[in-house]
């Protein structure tokens, strides 16, 4: 009996459950969505009787650009927040007075404050200045309007946040961008040198210890007596030409795996996921400017490590540039600058250099602690020992961003766009897809990214330093530093 009275409650109240098609939602085996419209999950993200979990947030607002352009969510949000009271599904009589206000108090005010919140949630933590700005632009009248009537101090609240990001658009953000993008991309073409860090960068401070604070004043005596008409531009080229002599192995390794931790680290959090996301679609109008600039910044990294062992004449100055680099290496959970520095010294330029080798390698100390860094960098099953130590490492970390890319891509090419509704009939998004993106994203990148900073104290010097030294190579190529390996040790002609 009590059954029954449940059932024709339920079927009394129809109207006050969710009504979605369920022809256009597919679950798997163990009930997680994998497919649905977007109708379905506009209706999902904003239900009335259930908050969503965290990672269909995630997944849902790291992806949705993915698959549905930004206008188009505003515009649904704001079709969703006009919610129109359903019919009787067998008169398509409209509901009585006592069932419109239930469902009004149930279903379309709760759904109201979803929408709020999901809008507040996007603009908040998931804006996209580039590619939403003509959302916040759509969505500014309808909150200062309908959301206003509906629900005045919210939106009050939701106006002064779109306003804030609309102003904050409007201080040349775009032609910062692209400003930086075509830097970028001027210097990917070896044309030009990146350089605006290094100007603005101070002069020693006694932050440093005494005999590197002094080899900085040495190398700046010209620069800080020089004539005052003196160009900014010249004085710095002269300034980075005297810091570039220095030889980067009479350093503490400690102090420059430091100092590059933190120049790299300081690139790694200013990644939003949209980019990331983004690097996967040729089509996006995403500008990944922070994920370039760090592949960029690990490229430059590799040219200067070959040229800091290539430029010296010496053998034995070669075998200590080595050992530096190998000690530099296993700091910090710093997974990025291992491989930059491993792809160096595995280099075709650096690992020919025979006679260097076997004097370096005469160490046991040394053939032990690089064998360690060849194992973690090891591609052998899918670099497997790499994403075990990336695994068990403990935040603040820097993940390599070169596997993580590489991952990315073989989940969007091994996953469809689309898949097919249970009995075949409609194309849905594959919402599984960006799931497992999102899984990927969390456990590799934001995991790190949402922990504190490195706790290591910051010597601009030393920065100032690695930073003139890694543009000084930026008209470089591979086969100029080859050439240069050629020099120093000429190929062994055998006589066979």
């Amino acid at each position: 009996m009590q059954v029954e009275d449940d059932k024709s409650e339920a079927e009394r109240t129809w109207y006050l459950h969710p009504q979605l098609n369920k022809s256009e939602i597919v679950y798997n085996s163990d009930g997680h969505l994998v497919g649905a419209s977007l109708q379905v999950l506009i209706d999902m993200v904003t239900s009335h009787d259930r908050c969503p979990d965290a990672l269909f947030i995630r997944s849902f607002f790291y992806n949705f650009r993915m698959f549905m352009e930004p206008l188009v969510l505003a515009n649904m949000l704001k079709q969703r927040f006009n919610l129109s009271p359903p019919e009787h599904q067998d008169t398509h009589e409209p509901l009585t007075t006592e069932e419109l206000e239930l469902w009004q108090n149930d279903v379309r005010d709760p759904v109201r404050l979803r929408v709020y919140s999901v809008i507040k949630s996007w603009f908040e933590a998931y804006f996209d200045g580039a590619q939403d700005k003509e959302a916040a632009r759509t969505l500014l009248p309808f909150v200062t309007s309908e959301m206003d009537l509906a629900m005045p101090v919210p939106a009050r609240q939701m106006t002064e946040l779109i306003e804030l990001k609309l102003m904050t658009l409007t201080v040349s953000d775009t032609e910062v961008q692209n400003a930086i993008c075509h830097s970028v991309e001027q210097a990917q073409d070896n044309q030009i040198t990146l350089s605006p860090a290094l100007i603005a960068a101070p002069c020693p401070s006694s932050t440093a210890s005494t005999p590197i604070r002094n080899v900085f004043r040495l190398a700046r005596l010209h620069h800080s007596h020089g004539p005052a008409s003196t160009s900014t531009m010249a004085s710095h080229a002269t300034t980075s030409s005297r810091l570039t002599r220095i030889a980067v192995y009479r350093m503490d390794p400690q102090e420059i795996a430091n100092q590059l931790t933190l120049m790299e680290s300081t690139l790694f959090y200013a990644i939003p996921p949209s980019e990331l996301i983004a690097t996967q679609k040729k089509k996006s109008s995403t500008p990944v400017l922070h994920v370039r600039a760090m592949v960029h910044r690990s490229t430059l990294l590799v040219y200067w490590i070959s040229n800091t062992i290539l430029d010296e004449l010496d053998t034995k100055a070669r075998v200590h540039a080595i050992k530096f680099w190998i000690k530099a290496c296993l700091q910090l959970n710093n997974f990025n600058t291992l491989m930059t520095i491993r792809c160096a010294l595995n280099s075709a330029s650096i690992a020919r250099l025979k006679r260097t080798w076997d004097l370096a390698m005469r160490s046991t100390k040394y053939k032990t602690m690089y064998h360690t860094i060849d194992t973690v960098a090891d591609s052998k099953r899918n670099f497997a020992t790499y994403r075990k130590c990336l695994r068990q490492a403990v935040p603040p970390g820097l993940p390599f961003l070169g596997i993580f890319l590489s991952d990315m891509v073989f989940v969007d090419e091994g996953n469809l766009d689309l898949r097919f509704s249970t009995n075949g009939d409609l194309s849905l998004i594959n919402f599984d897809k960006y799931v497992r993106m999102t899984q990927l994203l969390d456990q590799t990148i934001i995991r790190f990214q949402q922990v504190s900073y490195y706790k290591i104290k910051e010597i601009k010097e030393i920065q100032r330093y690695l930073l003139d030294c890694i543009e000084s190579v930026n008209d470089n190529s591979e086969e100029q530093i080859y050439s240069k390996s050629l020099e120093i040790e000429p190929r062994i002609i055998d006589d066979d």
